[in-house]
């Protein structure tokens, strides 16, 4: 997945892409281009409700407006993905975050160096409850930065891997490796991502299938209206007496299951299963929450700029109703 194309007679400047691995096709929700530096992917994955954000930031020299509107759109899609997603941010942010000790954003192992785009997710960060990852794990040097030139003997760390700082996925650790050829003088990045088993989900990756004898659909709706013939009434409690006929259990919690499965079983032969709309439920938007979302972003837009405290209070007010 990637966004909008250049022209075809024109050098490709700008563009942001997401690649997932073919296995993985299936937990794919949904993904959206926002613009040609942001690209939004939805899925699904063992039970998680996953958000990947694909991001190239302007370059450090860019426009002040260029960098403004980029970390607005940035903090609207981390708003809009709401508290019930697992949120990563991951791309190229042409900044450098510095290092900091006992600190929930930035940690003891980046670099010394903080530029204006580095500040400016930083303050996102601290907005938006997010955790800069590259400064957690202590790594070598050369398994720690990203670009390198060695003929000025430069160094920096300008890619990143961002997250809520209340995942429920494990970071357990993150590093570059030299060796794979990706068509860039980048490293290549990469995290080490546990999810933790969770009770009620199912993986059909790896083959696991709910048990259908103790495990209900909490949708399934029966035609209940037609027991009020005495004919599909009989024939509900002939289907059910019938299954009815095991009476020695291990536990209550065995009894309950059994129950359970004969009830519904029995229901759906002798009534038969109600349609239930699965679909989304279409969210209400008016003129005036429009006009009040816009309002936010003005005033989110207004603060990064010009990086007043009053602004920064306007803006706080605004998110807080």
């Amino acid at each position: 997945m990637k966004g909008p194309r250049q022209k075809t007679n024109e050098r490709a400047k700008r563009g942001v892409s997401v690649l997932i691995n073919k296995k993985w096709n299936g937990s794919i929700k949904n993904w959206e281009s926002i613009d040609e530096k942001i690209l939004k992917l939805d899925m699904k994955i063992w039970g998680y409700k996953l958000t990947i954000i694909g991001i190239y930031a302007p370059n450090e020299d860019n426009k002040t407006t260029v960098k403004d509107e980029f970390f607005a759109n940035i903090n609207e899609e981390i708003i809009k993905s709401g508290s019930g997603r697992q949120l990563i941010l991951m791309g190229d942010i042409n900044g450098t975050a510095g290092r900091k000790t006992r600190d929930t954003i930035v940690g003891k192992f980046g670099e010394d160096m903080v530029n204006d785009n580095g500040e400016r997710l930083i303050e996102l960060c601290t907005q938006t409850s997010l955790k800069i990852w590259s400064g957690f794990f202590n790594h070598k040097n050369i398994h720690r930065y990203i670009w390198e030139q060695h003929t000025k003997n430069l160094r920096t760390i300008i890619d990143y891997i961002i997250t809520k700082q209340d995942l429920k996925l494990k970071i357990q650790d993150l590093r570059t490796y030299r060796g794979p050829n990706c068509e860039t003088d980048h490293k290549l990045l990469v995290a080490k991502i546990l999810f933790p088993y969770m009770k009620t989900t199912t993986d059909k990756h790896e083959g696991k299938k709910e048990n259908t004898e103790t495990m209900v659909d909490k949708n399934r709706k029966y035609n209940t209206e037609s027991l009020q013939n005495e004919s599909t009434k009989f024939l509900y409690r002939q289907r059910l007496t019938n299954k009815l006929n095991q009476n020695v259990f291990a536990d209550t919690e065995g009894v309950y299951n059994y129950l359970k499965k004969c009830i519904h079983e029995a229901a759906k032969e002798a009534l038969g299963e109600k349609e239930v709309n699965k679909g989304r439920k279409t969210m209400f938007c008016d003129a005036e929450i429009e006009k009040e979302r816009q309002n936010k972003k003005q005033l989110f837009l207004k603060w990064l700029s010009t990086k007043d405290n009053n602004d920064k209070v306007q803006y706080k007010k605004a998110q807080a109703k």
